[in-house]
């Protein structure tokens, strides 16, 4: 037993493998069975999705906008399914298992074999087990890595902004940050804070030396291309009400209602989100969603991990204090921590309101991109000891 662990622990590609069959398996067999699409963490999210691409079919995407009566995000991942449809020459409504072996669920498993790559020349190469293990076996992560709307996305795109930061520390590349602003911001806004600094935070450790220039144009090409999504997404709804004031009054209105912020631009979301705040709504607890509700959609082991790792890596940045020969390292580390961190609490700060309401929903998986983050970091931080 102890010779099979340490050929796992030294040749994390076995691990990989057979973790993400293991995966794989357990998401074919949730789903499999009657009415096996309709099973999820919220299946009124997921029968959205589908009927949607089957109402688009129905009506025509481009006649009507490619918008049905949800507004508030662009409705990509219903029409990922509808080009499916066509192709695949069947509806999931009928077998839906096949559309998530085509989209979310190799994308999901993807996106942690990039992270293991990560660890590769590391010592820590075993605990590539740890988002592996919260992946599969926690609810509120696993269901919602295999289905087929925005959020699967969202985490999958969030998880590969590490590796590609990464990849763009040492070279200011203007396409790949452009497009990976426009892709995440495309499938859900949820993850577009959180995915632009983590990204921005592994960019740094990429660096050899800090290049504020490359941070500086990174940042700004995430950004315009997040911005194009948007405002393809405003010409969608300007289109489907045939106004831009309304189109305006919409998302503006329900921005600012997801802010807390009681608002004439859009009165019935506005009041309809005011509503469904629990009586004990405070602006702080929203703030600290993502460490007081972790536990809610994923599990209180996932909490412990997510703490105890946190922990663990602050106090090795800590350590570095003791590395005054090395400043610039050091100062570039600390750095991309906190843009981390700053983006795991940027949406509750900015949105407290709509956090409060999906606190179970897409905070944890927020929480989960900057626990991989932290557990990359914690990799690098033994090239930087070593050179102590």
């Amino acid at each position: 037993m102890r010779e099979l662990f340490n050929t796992l622990r030294h040749n994390y590609l076995i691990l990989l493998v057979l973790i993400g069959i293991t995966y794989l398996c357990l998401v074919i067999s949730f789903w499999n069975g009657p009415g096996y699409q309709e099973r999820k963490a919220s299946s009124t999210e997921l029968s959205r999705v589908i009927k949607t691409s089957e109402w688009f079919r129905s009506n025509g995407l481009f006649k009507t906008s490619g918008i049905k009566d949800y507004t508030h995000y662009p409705e990509t991942p219903t029409y990922i399914v509808f080009f499916l449809t066509k192709i695949l020459g069947f509806s999931p409504l009928d077998y839906a298992l096949p559309f998530r072996l085509l989209t979310t669920i190799p994308l999901n498993l993807l996106s942690i074999l990039l992270i293991g790559w990560l660890f590769k020349d590391s010592k820590w190469n075993f605990l590539l087990i740890i988002p592996l293990f919260v992946m599969i076996f926690q609810k509120g992560i696993c269901h919602w890595s295999g289905n087929l709307e925005q959020e699967a996305y969202g985490l999958a795109f969030g998880l590969i902004g590490i590796p590609i930061g990464l990849y763009c520390g040492e070279r200011i590349n203007y396409l790949i940050p452009f497009i990976y602003g426009f892709v995440i911001t495309s499938f859900s806004f949820d993850y577009t804070l959180v995915s632009t600094f983590t990204f921005l935070a592994s960019l740094l450790i990429g660096q050899s030396n800090l290049s504020w220039k490359n941070l500086s144009y990174t940042f700004l090409l995430i950004l315009l291309g997040a911005l194009t999504a948007l405002a393809l997404h405003f010409v969608q709804i300007a289109s489907y009400y045939h106004s831009i004031q309304l189109a305006f009054n919409d998302l503006c209105g329900s921005a600012l209602a997801r802010s807390n912020i009681m608002n004439n631009l859009n009165p019935s979301y506005a009041k309809n989100a005011i509503n469904l705040l629990p009586s004990n709504y405070s602006y702080w607890n929203s703030v600290v969603v993502p460490i007081s509700h972790l536990p809610s959609a994923s599990s209180h082991l996932f909490r412990i991990l997510f703490i105890i790792t946190t922990v663990f890596a602050i106090g090795n940045l800590l350590r570095l204090l003791t590395l005054t020969a090395f400043l610039n390292i050091r100062f570039k580390l600390y750095l991309s921590f906190s843009l981390a961190l700053l983006g795991l609490f940027l949406w509750p700060i900015l949105f407290p309101n709509h956090t409060q309401q999906h606190n179970f929903h897409f905070i944890p998986r927020h929480s989960f991109i900057f626990f991989s983050y932290i557990l990359f970091l914690l990799s690098r931080l033994d090239s930087v000891k070593a050179i102590e």
